[in-house]
């Protein structure tokens, strides 16, 4: 969700979505109601790549020109590690999305191949890495006739903030504003563990220590998960409403869900949910609403 007192745009996920029409209803008026069977669309887009597959494979034997379609006014390319964090953008509109993460940064190449993916005349780019932000700025004069606008997105809890921000009627400046003050909403926590011995912050790290990484500053060093997390929570001075988990690759859904309901018995006044991230390197990334 995202607004003010007068309006507000929700983004829903759900098997009843009469359900949550008529429930909605009873709560306001309504307007640019739109409803997606992401089931369909996800075998939509299987079928589209294995169409593009034969094709390519094909071109080797023969040629074949078919007329582009024309551009949309506006579209995004987001820079997302994991299949989760992928799925879950492109559920909440991202029109491409190139492949990066910690350890395994996109090139100028990658981005600009991204941007020309979504076929639009404008383009906003969220790197989502405080990394990328550099490289993503270069994507611009590179990209003819496109106009290419990147929001500094530093973490993948801040893309997905400006993804739900994003309104595809607007214009250009006006959801680069709207998606800035989105992200400035939301804290991320990245928790991982700790590659060597080292001192940050007054704090003396060991080898194997779980850290949390809150909006790039290590704030809190633990043996594990759950008592790091609990301490992230504890030291905020604005408690938060919502807590969105995302569990890494290396994570079962077991012992996610074991965290989650653990947190929740710590902190039984904030709604706590759980997503599949699928990132490497990090066991946990959490955004703070």
């Amino acid at each position: 969700m995202v607004g003010d007192p007068e309006l507000v745009r929700v983004h829903i996920h759900t098997g009843d979505p009469a359900g949550v029409i008529a429930a909605a209803s009873s709560r306001g008026r309504m307007s640019k109601l739109k409803v997606d069977d992401m089931s369909a669309q996800h075998h939509d887009v299987l079928e589209r790549a294995d169409a593009r597959e034969a094709e390519t494979e094909a071109a080797g034997t023969a040629t074949q020109e078919r007329p582009q379609a024309p551009p949309k006014p506006i579209g995004v390319t987001c820079v997302a590690p994991g299949d989760g964090f992928r799925e879950i953008m492109g559920s909440l509109g991202a029109d491409s999305i190139v492949s990066g993460g910690q350890t395994m940064n996109p090139s100028i190449e990658d981005l600009l191949n991204g941007v020309r993916a979504v076929n639009a005349e404008r383009v906003i780019l969220l790197p989502n890495n405080g990394n990328v932000i550099l490289t993503a700025e270069q994507v611009n004069p590179l990209a003819e006739g496109c106009e290419v606008r990147v929001v500094p997105t530093r973490n993948l809890p801040q893309g997905i903030s400006a993804l739900l921000a994003f309104d595809p009627s607007a214009s250009l400046d006006e959801n680069c504003e709207r998606m800035l003050a989105a992200i400035a909403t939301v804290r991320s926590v990245e928790v991982t563990h700790a590659v060597r011995d080292t001192s940050v912050n007054g704090h003396d790290i060991k080898l194997g220590d779980v850290i949390a990484v809150v909006d790039d500053e290590i704030t809190e060093v633990g043996s594990d998960y759950l008592a790091v997390i609990d301490a992230v929570l504890r030291a905020q001075t604005a408690k938060p409403e919502l807590v969105t988990v995302y569990r890494g690759q290396e994570v079962s859904a077991d012992d996610a869900e074991a965290l989650i309901g653990s947190l929740q018995t710590s902190h039984p006044d904030i709604e706590f949910e759980l997503q599949a991230g699928g990132q490497e390197h990090y066991p946990y990334v959490l955004s703070l609403e």
